[in-house]
């Protein structure tokens, strides 16, 4: 990774953050675990989230959302199987956070449950 997307990307974790509900209570950021690392680990009630935040400068080659490919999927759904036996739950849910064009005028979405993960 360059330092010039490690940068981007933590522009976009910061976008995130301030961009999410307040009833998110905000856990971890940058959490790495046996199977990768969580952007961002909140507690929605009683349901823990893991935020994927995918961010975009531009959209010459699509956009943010169409960066969860199916191998980042699935390691969404193994990191929140880790965090359900970690935790000892059944509600864990993968949410994405999206930002376009984010050197301008940022575009941020929050896809709540973007990806269903069933144990």
């Amino acid at each position: 990774m360059t330092y010039q997307s490690k940068k981007l990307g933590n522009q976009g974790e910061k976008l995130a953050l301030q961009h999410l509900p307040k009833k998110y209570k905000v856990l971890a950021t940058n959490l790495r675990t046996k199977f990768g690392e969580i952007d961002i680990l909140a507690q929605d009630g009683n349901v823990l989230v893991i935020v994927e935040v995918k961010t975009k400068s531009n959209d010459f080659f699509g956009h943010a959302i169409e960066m969860i490919t199916a191998t980042k999927r699935r390691k969404l759904i193994l990191l929140a199987h880790e965090l359900q036996m970690k935790h000892k739950t059944d509600s864990v849910r993968i949410d994405i956070v999206t930002i376009d064009n984010a050197e301008s005028e940022p575009v941020i979405k929050h896809h709540k449950g973007m990806i269903e993960c069933v144990f």
